[in-house]
């Protein structure tokens, strides 16, 4: 069982350097670059280079779910699909994994923000 570390590089050095200190200890480091920021999660290289690596009890790390995406749908997306490869899904900076009671706290929280998103489209606004 490995533990992958994912980050979200930008041109704060900081930033950067708070994510890999709190993501801690990693097997395998996936590093997208700040440009890939306004690309799809479900469209970016090395989350998917990651998605594809992770086998059944593995560890995907994440220093926070914002770097994933900011559109709650495509995070919701990208969350489910790592825990149907049966990986744990940890979020450094909360902390919480998506198994733990909080993490399935966010998880309904995610889905209903996203039912409420369809509605809304719906409806045309």
């Amino acid at each position: 069982m490995a533990t992958f570390g994912y980050v979200q590089l930008s041109s704060d050095r900081d930033s950067n350097f708070l994510q890999v200190c709190d993501i801690g200890r990693s097997d395998r480091w996936f590093v997208d670059s700040a440009s890939s920021r306004f690309v799809s999660i479900l469209k970016r290289p090395k989350f998917l280079e990651a998605r594809k690596a992770l086998r059944k009890g593995d560890t995907f790390v994440v220093y926070a779910t914002d770097l994933l995406s900011t559109n709650p749908k495509e995070l919701l997306q990208a969350l489910q699909s790592l825990r149907r490869k049966g990986a744990t899904v940890v979020v450094a900076r909360a902390p919480f994994t998506l198994a733990s009671t909080d993490g399935k706290a966010y998880m309904a929280l995610l889905r209903t923000v996203v039912k409420m998103q369809v509605r809304l489209q719906r409806l045309q606004w």
